[in-house]
């Protein structure tokens, strides 16, 4: 029988530390403002005046695909947009 089965149940300050918002991820460039979009060819997590500042610097780095961060996680791009909650999540965080 798996471990998990007999592990002793969660505490509710342990529960409430979960359920805590977690602070605003910081823009991997300027690292003051809340991420907003990703760019795969940077590897990068950027906030919009940063975005619009690297990618601006020239011709080729204007047709970087970026996308938009999923609200829930911050880590995955975003695919769904849910019009009653007005935030766009990725496909596993719906």
């Amino acid at each position: 029988m798996a471990d998990f089965m007999n592990a002793p149940p969660k505490s509710e300050e342990q529960d409430d530390v979960l359920k805590q918002p977690q602070p605003p991820r910081l823009c991997d460039y300027c690292n003051q403002a809340t991420i907003v979009l990703y760019c795969r060819a940077h590897s990068a997590r950027l906030c919009l005046a940063c975005d619009r500042e690297v990618h601006s610097t020239n011709q080729f780095f204007t047709k970087h695909t970026r996308w938009l961060l999923c609200d829930a996680c911050d880590a995955s791009p975003a695919s769904i947009f849910c019009e009653t909650e007005g935030s766009v999540l990725f496909q596993n965080c719906d």
